[in-house]
């Protein structure tokens, strides 16, 4: 008869054994070719930009606590809320709200007065006596660097997909005010995902409302503790804050280095 030494006899547990062992060493290896997100962070700024920064705070701050104590001197108000309503802040959050975060009003939250295309019309503000931010008649033309304007619609859609925009609203209202599992998911949802199913040869699929959307929700569904994520030091936010809610072990490589 044929006689076999016993190590030429198969184990199974001995094979599934090295896998994982060679799966471990590979793993231990990109670690090692790898770095933490701290790591690869941003360089620090200069001490000279750190207490710069540091000094105009403190300006503001002190700016902000000597006008309150003239205010009181004068037995002036000008914290005074309109009749009937209760205060929307009190405490530090009304003192940072009036004296630091009102003067960045200038140049957040502008009211745009068109079609936020490539160019858009920004109405002017001004403070009054009072200290509060209000609108003008006037109006300043800007380039716009900050709207979801991907494919234009927003320039031309008077022109290419009006009709069926109004035709939309008038169907299906503005918006559903709902997730998708609890009632905010329409027929015309399900009628397109699984158009794109059936053009990506795929049985089903699932459409977001925004690309951020489908990174920050879907890596958290997909990956969790145990896993391990290697991601480029560039990008976006949406998938470095789905890889931080996923639970998995991040690891980064400089922009287009993966050696």
């Amino acid at each position: 008869g044929l006689r076999l030494r016993p190590a030429a006899l198969s184990d199974p547990t001995r094979h599934r054994g090295g896998a994982m062992a060679a799966a471990a060493a590979k793993t231990r290896a990109l670690r090692s070719r790898t770095k933490s997100i701290s790591d690869l962070a941003e360089p620090a700024q200069s001490s000279v930009v750190q207490l710069a920064t540091y000094f105009i705070y403190i300006c503001a701050v002190l700016a902000g606590l000597f006008y309150d104590l003239v205010d009181l001197v004068l037995r002036r108000n000008r914290r005074r809320d309109p009749d009937g309503y209760a205060a929307l802040v009190k405490g530090f959050d009304s003192f940072y709200s009036r004296h630091l975060a009102s003067r960045l009003w200038n140049c957040l939250n502008n009211v745009v007065s068109s079609s936020p295309g490539a160019v858009i019309d920004v109405v002017v503000r001004e403070r009054n006596k009072d200290g509060k931010v209000v609108l003008t008649n006037k109006h300043k033309t800007c380039l716009n660097l900050g709207s979801y304007n991907y494919l234009g619609f927003a320039d031309d859609w008077q022109s290419t997909c009006k009709e069926r925009v109004m035709g939309s609203l008038d169907t299906y209202g503005v918006g559903t005010c709902a997730a998708g599992m609890e009632g905010g998911t329409l027929a015309v949802h399900r009628e397109l995902e699984e158009r794109v199913a059936a053009f990506v040869g795929k049985e089903d699929c699932m459409i977001f409302n925004m690309g951020y959307n489908t990174n920050a929700s879907a890596i958290p569904a997909l990956f969790g503790k145990g896993c391990l994520i290697v991601s480029d030091t560039l990008n976006h936010c949406s998938i470095v804050n789905g890889s931080r809610a996923s639970g998995a072990t991040v690891r980064v490589f400089r922009h287009n280095d993966v050696e």
